[in-house]
């Protein structure tokens, strides 16, 4: 019998398995239809993201800060937030991951609508102290 071991430094859940065993069945085809549930860590991990989004002065394509605590602000992408969750938690499949990905788009969503509706409410009012929006034609005794 050979020695199993577990790295601490690396969580590598297929080092904690006997090499020496027999080889294991394929794991059975899976539904589609069927929920994915993430662990609770990893919803809390998501949960304590720090998320900024910050508008250009159009408002045409926001710029979104990502950051976990512990780890440092990147600029979001799809790609670099699958590679951060697979970092910390090795064991998720590809549709948790996936599934990673829609609740962390939600939250930037959330955060984004916020954040465009407080920019709007004080640009309007700041527009309007003046008594004549942008779009108002010239009052030129035509009513």
């Amino acid at each position: 019998m050979r020695r199993k071991f577990i790295s601490f430094f690396k969580r590598d859940p297929l080092l904690a398995f006997d090499t020496d065993g027999p080889e294991a069945d394929s794991p059975p085809p899976v539904d589609p239809k069927t929920p994915v549930s993430l662990p609770a860590t990893v919803r809390d991990a998501i949960d304590a993201a720090n998320i900024v989004v910050q508008f250009s002065a159009q408002h045409d394509e926001p710029r979104v800060l990502f950051n976990l605590p512990g780890y440092n602000p990147t600029v979001y992408s799809d790609e670099g937030v699958r590679k951060i969750f697979e970092n910390i938690f090795p064991e998720l499949s590809e549709r948790q991951l996936d599934k990673v990905l829609k609740r962390v788009d939600f939250r930037i969503v959330s955060a984004a609508q916020a954040k465009f509706n407080s920019v709007m409410e004080r640009q309007t009012y700041s527009a309007r102290v003046g008594g004549v929006n942008w779009d108002d034609d010239f009052r030129n005794g035509r009513w």
